[in-house]
């Protein structure tokens, strides 16, 4: 299924980024989400599919120092209006104001963070956004957000109404948070919107020699009863009518070291140390979530819920990111979902990329090892993925190959090869793209990031065997923009997609 990533800036902005692994995407989403837009107005349309339709319809209007967005979008089998965002923002001697959605980010996001946790995130500084700006349609509050910086202070007031899909028992009590935002089946139109949330926030932030200190507080009242225990699976989960929240948090910087920390309820916290020499640096984050943790508008770095985690992150890289190399690994103190024990997980990997005159390319290795509990035991899957990418001029090839061994012994392996010609031109832009693949199930899946539409993010798994094709044409005319992209895949049956995207821009 495609997600649409909100941005503020053209296709080619996403299309210089790196990506190393398929958690990366949600790097190119921080980026489209924090862009500031050109002066004057747009409106842009976005549509694809196929047997469904999915669309996405946003208007925005800036000047000087305010700004104004609307945005409507659905997905094939959702109502026309499944989903809509707005905000008003406006900047002026008494601060920063919005009123709409709100999605504010404050230090490492143990209790407002922005988009959601999991990757390579290595960032602990506050949002420079207070509006809207993601596509996850749960994260949200809509109603009002005011900031105000003078001398070495800042403050952060919000408040509003927020609704998170949900499922409820026989007694009315909230049993479980989807976090899709897709409304196709029954049970999933049922629970859309179904709980709703007062939300009240501050954030209290000062400025020291090299550093910081603040304080972020939250409260929370629930329309319903939530008790997300799962009988006999996570006896640890959040139950409650309520919830109220802090953490503090600090940063110092200086002598090519730098700290940040964040402490939360529940002994909750992220911490990071980074050095940073002439021509490398190494960062390491250390992260710890209490079973019981549970941050219904947080997103701290992790590897997936910001709960029972307790995990460590190092990552080595050259001026430039010329060479990368990382290591993640994290424990899970109690059972889990799916995993009736205390399991540790891994993953490492890393870059090199080299250019001269007329040639570049990169190479990409990862390891991963993770626990999976079959027959009553605790199995051990270790996947080797590598990758290698030569480009010349407009051309570029791409080989990949993994390796997945599970812990009873089996061993499936996965490869594709890939040709790209991207062609610029003063109207715009075009691209092709084929590519073949042999893998042999899901779980030794392949990753490619695909050209998409201008404004969105597409890193799709590839798995059996078959062949691939899509083209991309970008045409720019005064303050217009026309794209046409079509996708045709064939591994045992045959899938199509196509899409089409129109943005008018009228600058000031």
């Amino acid at each position: 299924m495609w997600r649409t990533f909100l941005c503020l800036l053209a296709c080619a902005r996403v299309e210089a980024q790196e990506i190393d692994e398929p958690e990366d995407g949600a790097a190119l989403v921080r980026v489209l989400d924090d862009e500031e837009g050109q002066g004057g107005f747009r409106a842009r349309w976005r549509v694809r599919g196929w047997h469904g339709v999915q669309w996405y319809q946003r208007g925005e209007w800036q000047k000087k120092k305010e700004q104004a967005f609307v945005l409507v979008e659905r997905d094939a089998g959702e109502p026309w209006r499944d989903f809509s965002a707005l905000y008003y923002r406006r900047r002026g001697e008494l601060g920063e104001m919005v009123v709409g959605d709100v999605q504010a980010g404050f230090a490492g996001g143990l209790v407002f963070g922005r988009g959601r946790s999991g990757g390579m995130r290595l960032s602990l500084r506050d949002s420079q956004r207070l509006g809207y700006r993601s596509s996850v349609e749960n994260g949200a509050v809509r109603g009002m957000a005011w900031r105000r910086e003078k001398g070495r202070w800042q403050w952060t007031f919000l408040g509003g109404r927020a609704a998170l899909d949900a499922r409820v028992d026989s007694a009315g009590s909230v049993i479980s948070l989807p976090q899709s935002g897709y409304h196709v089946s029954q049970t999933e139109r049922t629970g859309r919107d179904l709980l709703a949330m007062a939300v009240a926030g501050v954030r209290v932030r000062r400025s020291v020699q090299g550093g910081h200190m603040g304080l972020v507080l939250q409260g929370i009242d629930f329309s319903r009863h939530i008790d997300l225990r799962r009988k006999g699976r996570t006896p640890w989960g959040f139950v409650g009518g309520g919830q109220y929240m802090w953490a503090i948090d600090g940063g110092w910087a200086g002598g090519g070291y730098a700290l940040a920390v964040e402490i939360g309820e529940g002994r909750a916290g992220v911490v990071q140390v980074q050095k940073r020499w002439q021509r490398a640096r190494l960062r390491l984050m250390g992260r710890y979530y209490p079973p019981e943790f549970h941050s219904f508008l947080g997103a701290a770095p992790g590897a997936g819920s910001m709960q029972n985690e307790r995990g460590l992150t190092i990552v080595f890289n050259g001026k430039g990111d010329r060479w990368r190399a990382y290591w993640d690994a994290y424990r899970r103190p109690q059972r889990s979902f799916f995993i009736p024990v205390a399991a540790e997980y891994a993953k490492w990997g890393g870059h090199w990329r080299w250019q001269t005159k007329n040639w570049r390319g990169r190479v990409l290795w990862q390891g991963r090892s993770r626990p999976r509990w079959s027959a009553e035991r605790l199995w051990l899957d270790r996947t080797r993925r590598g990758r290698l990418d030569i480009e010349r001029g407009v051309w570029a090839i791409q080989g990949q190959g993994l390796y997945l061994r599970t812990g009873e012994g089996r061993g499936e392996w996965g490869r594709s090869l890939a040709l790209r010609g991207r062609w610029q031109r003063p109207w715009g832009h075009f691209v092709l793209h084929g590519s073949g693949f042999a893998v042999v199930s899901y779980a030794s899946r392949l990753y490619e990031y695909e050209y998409d539409l201008p404004g969105a993010v597409s890193i799709r798994p590839l798995y059996g065997r078959g062949g691939r094709f899509y083209m991309l044409v970008v045409v720019r005319w005064r303050g217009a923009e026309v794209a046409l992209r079509y996708r045709l895949e064939h591994a045992g049956d045959t899938r199509q997609n196509a899409g089409l995207f129109v943005e008018l821009l009228s600058r000031d």
